[in-house]
């Protein structure tokens, strides 16, 4: 959608329809159009010799080139900024030479962030608050993911819901263990030591109550009971 933001000035013997205009571009959108309309005030004829953009992903086609425009005539200038990997505020422009003078056509374009790029930032941003304080996914928006509504849960209802978020997620991040390969063959020492106590240092929150964490002593059994069945009982310490 294009918006007009400041009209021609009537000053200009070349009068364009405005000279800057604003482009809300919607999500997923690569390219953003502009169509900018001349006319000949003068007494004589014009001819318009180039459009010159800012940067080389802002595109700007005349009529043809050179453009002439009679007196009284108008036309169309297309340009075309390409928004490929790009978000937020943009500003580009357009110098226009014709034997009328110089003109400058602004343009913006107000560009969205994607779902990619927002959920990408959000998971940096909560990456930062938890190395900071590893118990911080138990505070504030990270409750909703990381506790369980029911507090009852154990066993494997118990890891679906609040483990494997992280630890078997498709889009796991790459400081997140993935328990297939690291946890095959660990014994109930091990499950017990890392869900309790987590580890210093790194993402992993400490998650028995006695630790300020969630999980109730009987919880951590169930989980631990489960993990062991689920890898293996090769006898192994943390």
């Amino acid at each position: 959608m294009v918006v007009l933001t400041r009209g021609g000035e009537a000053a200009r013997t070349l009068g364009w329809d405005a000279m800057e205009k604003t482009y809300m571009a919607q999500p997923g959108e690569t390219v953003a159009t502009f169509e900018f309309t001349a006319t000949n005030r003068t007494a004589e004829s014009v001819l318009v010799f180039e459009a010159v953009p800012s940067c080389g992903c802002t595109t700007a086609q005349l009529p043809a080139q050179p453009w002439p425009l009679a007196r009284g005539a108008s036309g169309v200038l297309k340009v075309s900024v390409d928004l490929a990997g790009k978000h937020g505020d943009l500003e580009k422009s357009v110098v226009v030479n014709s034997s009328a003078g110089t003109d400058t056509l602004r343009l913006r374009v107000i560009i969205p962030e994607s779902p990619e790029t927002m959920e990408k930032d959000r998971r940096a941003g909560n990456t930062l608050i938890a190395r900071a304080n590893r118990q911080a996914v138990f505070q504030g928006s990270c409750v909703s993911c990381h506790v369980p509504a029911n507090t009852v849960r154990t066993g494997a209802e118990l890891f679906h819901s609040t483990c494997a978020i992280c630890h078997e997620s498709p889009h796991r991040a790459s400081m997140v263990p993935d328990l297939r390969e690291r946890g095959t063959g660990k014994n109930a020492d091990y499950w017990t030591q890392w869900i309790e106590s987590g580890r210093e240092g790194s993402l992993m929150p400490a998650f028995a109550v006695k630790n300020h964490g969630i999980l109730t002593p009987s919880q951590v059994d169930g989980l631990v009971e489960y993990l062991t069945k689920r890898y293996g009982r090769e006898a192994k310490s943390p």
